[in-house]
């Protein structure tokens, strides 16, 4: 599973994670305290065991 931060021009942010994870729910801290206020993009890319893969691009907004 990886899930990416993106600005809106594109520019990658942060990595938030790369590698795998068991079956389950899961939490990620974000610190976002760097960032300015404003409009982000995560992206979540993931494979299965059988090669299907799954992603998905959602956009978050960061208020201070």
């Amino acid at each position: 599973m990886k899930i990416v931060v993106y600005d809106v021009l594109g520019n990658k942010i942060t990595e938030l994670l790369n590698g795998n994870l068991a079956l389950g729910y899961h939490k990620l801290n974000f610190d976002a305290g760097k960032l300015n206020s404003g409009l982000y993009l995560y992206t979540i890319t993931a494979q299965s065991n059988s090669g299907q893969s799954f992603s998905a691009t959602r956009k978050m907004m960061l208020l201070k």
